[in-house]
């Protein structure tokens, strides 16, 4: 796709009730809204002129009027002869062509209908560079002084049932374990090392699980069980499942659905990978297990792939491995996705994070993801501030920053970027999650974040975000998250470091 030269709007310097009135021609100077027979309410036809606007030289679209196409190959009004209100009006992309979406009011989208847009002052038809920008995504890695990450190169999966597990249970984990370790998700783990996997016979204990269980059992039946469970010796390659009945809490941790682990067994200390996993109560529902044996996999003893960058690890707030970053319905990247994969049909499952994806701006939570057609989307600052430095015992460098005085405040021009139209409207919210400062404690209260007009815009807009710290703000980088959530609801979280002075390094 060609890229454009436009560049983005300011939607702070637009008059509060002309937030998306972008064109001469859309404000009143030759388009937007009707043009001739009724007023768009009743059955009679009528007559309806859209402004392009963005559409490099050379590009093209289509606009439909229901089934009726309507070639966009320049700037300007466009009109659409005979419509009724009920009448859909999309937006057909062609192959090399500019991309383009309908915005009306505070909606954007590729589709919609005449009624929704006479309702509306300003609507247009925008044409932009799909995405406006590419912020760097986070590159899963290692902690530090670690050279080579401990992962299991060839997983052997072990299930280990308990004599009060149901039986039927206990086949349909076998056959789960074994669509798995042959899925294309369990295939996004090659990048780090882990190959293919296999699943061995499980083992079924003669003892029941009580009513809860605690982390040291499970050591204890691997010391005295693993070599003989591994074929006669340890075996580095083999990952025990310890699954529970329904009804058995995991007494370390309480909150935990399932954890994974490693037990230093024999003389040599040789780690053995395991997990703790409460049989679910719908079969289908197999987060659990797959979170914790992908993880586990490429993560051995908290020596594999664990970290983020430290601005990225303020944000994902619930861990760090790779099932962690995609986690459901917490302050993961991608929040409320399921895999929708073929070769595990019938399994509600979570995508695993990508640093292949992440590094060519892919959505890094594969495979396909249902959020907004797979599409990435934010807001960064428009000109970053890189802070680099010494913050008391951290050494790091913090990017997508600013510089803020205690008791100042500081105006961010946000540029909001998306991959696909199909995202639409986004909008932005603010807040402070951390802080790395001289003081022991430092105090996130008394910030301020506030973003001009309706803290909103579509892809190639710049939303300003002022930013106002307190007066006893410690000396220090501060991260702020921006949560961008589009009109289905789905959000991304984007991190902003905050330096507050300039002699923090």
């Amino acid at each position: 796709m060609k890229h454009l030269t436009r560049p983005p709007r300011n939607i702070a310097a637009l008059s509060a009730g002309a937030i998306l009135c972008l064109s001469l021609a859309a404000c009143g100077g030759g388009g937007g809204g009707s043009t001739g027979g009724t007023s768009g309410t009743g059955p009679t036809s009528t007559s309806y002129s859209l402004t392009v606007t963005g559409l490099a030289s050379g590009q093209s679209a289509t606009l439909m009027d229901g089934t009726q196409p309507i070639p966009i190959t320049a700037n300007g009004p466009v009109d659409l002869q005979s419509v009724q209100p009920t009448d859909a009006v999309s937006i057909a992309q062609q192959p090399g062509s500019q991309t383009c979406e309908l915005v009306f009011g505070s909606t954007a989208s590729t589709s919609t209908t005449v009624a929704q847009l006479e309702s509306t002052t300003g609507a247009e038809v925008d044409c932009s560079t799909y995405p406006a920008a590419t912020p760097s995504l986070p590159q899963a890695g290692v902690q530090t002084g670690i050279t080579t990450p401990d992962v299991i190169a060839n997983p052997i999966v072990t299930p280990v049932f308990f004599s009060n597990d149901p039986t039927a249970a206990q086949g349909q984990e076998s056959t789960f374990l074994s669509a798995l370790v042959a899925s294309k998700l369990w295939s996004t783990l090659a990048q780090y090392g882990v190959g293919k996997a296999t699943v061995a016979a499980p083992i079924v204990l003669s003892t029941a699980a009580g009513s809860s269980f605690l982390n040291s059992t499970a050591q204890s039946l691997l010391s005295a069980n693993a070599a003989a469970w591994s074929g006669g010796a340890l075996d580095t390659n083999r990952f025990f499942i310890f699954y529970l009945p329904n009804g058995t809490k995991l007494a370390d941790n309480p909150t935990a659905n399932a954890y994974h682990s490693v037990a230093d067994l024999g003389p040599s200390a040789t780690p053995i990978s395991y997990a703790v996993v409460p049989l679910p109560s719908d079969y289908t529902q197999q987060q659990a297990t797959e979170h914790e044996l992908m993880e586990g996999s490429a993560d051995v003893g908290a020596h594999g792939y664990s970290t983020v960058p430290d601005q990225w690890g303020a944000v994902y707030t619930t861990g760090m491995e790779l099932a962690d970053l995609c986690q459901p319905q917490t302050a993961a990247t991608v929040t409320a996705m399921q895999t929708t994969e073929s070769d595990l049909a019938g399994y509600v499952l979570q995508p695993i994070w990508s640093n292949a994806a992440a590094a060519s701006f892919q959505n890094p939570c594969v495979p396909d993801a249902t959020a907004s057609d797979n599409a990435v989307f934010g807001a960064t600052p428009a000109s970053p501030v890189t802070l680099s430095g010494y913050i008391g015992a951290v050494a790091d460098t913090f990017a997508q920053g600013a510089i803020i005085n205690p008791g100042a405040s500081v105006t961010i021009p946000m540029r909001l970027f998306a991959t696909s139209p199909n995202v639409g409207m986004m909008q932005l919210s603010a807040s402070m999650i951390k802080g790395y400062s001289n003081a022991t404690s430092p105090d996130l209260s008394g910030w301020t974040f506030t973003f001009d007009h309706s803290s909103q815009g579509i892809n190639g807009d710049t939303v300003n975000l002022t930013v106002t710290a307190p007066a006893d703000a410690g000396t220090g980088v501060y991260f702020a998250v921006v949560t961008v959530k589009n009109s289905n609801g789905y959000t991304y979280e984007w991190p902003l470091s905050l330096a507050s002075s300039t002699s923090f390094n």
